[in-house]
């Protein structure tokens, strides 16, 4: 059986469960269940009457946050596989379910990444700062995610339900961001290979500038916590690219730089940004990323 994953927060799923019943039909021979957890939306989130018989709703009766919900959805999940979408995600490809199944067919396949990409419209100043470096630094190709074996995000992926009741999402990680980081390191500590599968889907929701370095700065948050959880500090250094940029920075000398040039220019640098201005937006969004990055590990080293 195939269990498809929908962690939810204020966010209407209808559309893509419509998409996904109509593929299912198509396979009689197939047993799937699909489990929606809705994390304490306000209102609850509601699914179609036609929908009901299709989906396990279960309501979180407060919000548990991404780590915890995901780890409701592998309590419950019955299947030998599960497929975990974002409910923001749109299914783009006709043959969606019919390449997962062929996945889960084969037994050597323990984790497999289908990979995301982003509207090609470039959207309103308001939401370009997420767009330019989602579709900058997220929406890899396949032949692009292919040579990078540690690709992986929680959404659209395929892990055996096994592995997922070995590891578990770190629930220590309340905010945004970086459980999907944690557990991709932790895949690969165990000896596991992702496999990168060439069957995207759609990121259809993008957040203002503001919200955006909101949940920029929570995730900075919680990579430093990830990096205090693991007991292998120098791979997880390596496995995550700004931790490895800012490691070398420290190790020339150079992080009181970074610590100067917050206080010079740390406040425009932000609003800068906030602007959704495209000239060098993806090198200042780094940059403030690095120093917000530098400021947190300064107290906790």
């Amino acid at each position: 059986m195939l269990s498809i994953c929908f962690p939810s927060y204020q966010c209407d799923v209808n559309e893509l469960l419509t998409t996904l019943q109509n593929q299912a039909i198509q396979f009689p021979e197939r047993t799937i269940e699909i489990i929606v957890v809705d994390d304490a939306s306000h209102p609850p989130i509601a699914i179609k009457d036609n929908l009901v018989s299709f989906v396990r709703l279960i309501r979180n009766p407060s919000n548990l946050g991404r780590s915890k919900t995901r780890n409701v959805l592998c309590r419950e999940a019955r299947g030998t596989h599960l497929l975990f979408i974002d409910c923001d995600s749109k299914i783009i490809s006709d043959h969606f379910l019919k390449i997962w199944f062929a996945i889960s067919d084969q037994s050597e396949i323990a984790v497999a990444y289908g990979g995301s990409i982003y509207q090609d419209e470039i959207p309103p100043s308001e939401q370009f700062l997420r767009w330019k470096i989602s579709t900058s630094k997220e929406s890899k190709t396949f032949d692009q995610r292919k040579l990078s074996a540690g690709a992986f995000k929680t959404n659209n992926v395929l892990i055996k339900r096994s592995l997922c009741e070995k590891i578990k999402f770190n629930e220590q990680l309340n905010g945004y961001g970086h459980e999907d980081t944690l557990f991709g390191f932790e895949i690969l500590q165990l000896g596991e290979h992702i496999h990168q599968i060439d069957n995207p889907v759609l990121n259809c929701v993008l957040d203002t500038n503001e919200v955006f370095l909101d949940k920029t700065q929570q995730a900075i948050e919680n990579l430093v916590l990830c990096r205090s959880l693991v007991e292998d500090k120098v791979g997880f250094e390596q496995y995550v690219r700004i931790l490895s940029i800012h490691k070398r920075i420290s190790q020339f000398g150079m992080s009181s730089i970074l610590v100067l040039g917050q206080k010079i220019f740390g406040k425009w640098l932000y609003n800068r940004l906030k602007t959704g201005s495209p000239f060098c937006l993806v090198a200042f969004f780094d940059l403030h990323k690095l120093m917000r990055l530098n400021q947190l590990l300064r107290k906790v080293d």
